[in-house]
């Protein structure tokens, strides 16, 4: 049996981050950083893009979801697009 957090953790990548795409606005932005700030429980709005790259969140509470979170905005910041699937 998986504890609830991993449970849920894997939910949240399962149902809502696929739904998530979008273009480089600062409302996505924001969107994304706020979201990420919740899965890993640190505040997060002030980072930049190259604190991205080297952000760790397998201590998060919910790591699976935070590393897409990340991947997608690492793509953003490449590609200016973003979507669950694209990012790696």
């Amino acid at each position: 049996m998986l504890p609830l957090e991993t449970a849920l953790d894997l939910q949240i990548k399962q149902k809502l981050l696929p739904k998530l795409r979008g273009e480089n606005t600062p409302r996505f932005r924001r969107a994304l950083l706020g979201l990420l700030g919740l899965l890993t429980d640190r505040s997060v709005e002030r980072l930049r893009p190259g604190d991205l790259m080297v952000m760790d969140v397998t201590a998060a509470p919910f790591p699976e979801s935070a590393a897409k979170i990340l991947a997608m905005l690492q793509q953003l910041d490449r590609e200016g697009y973003t979507d669950f699937y694209g990012a790696n």
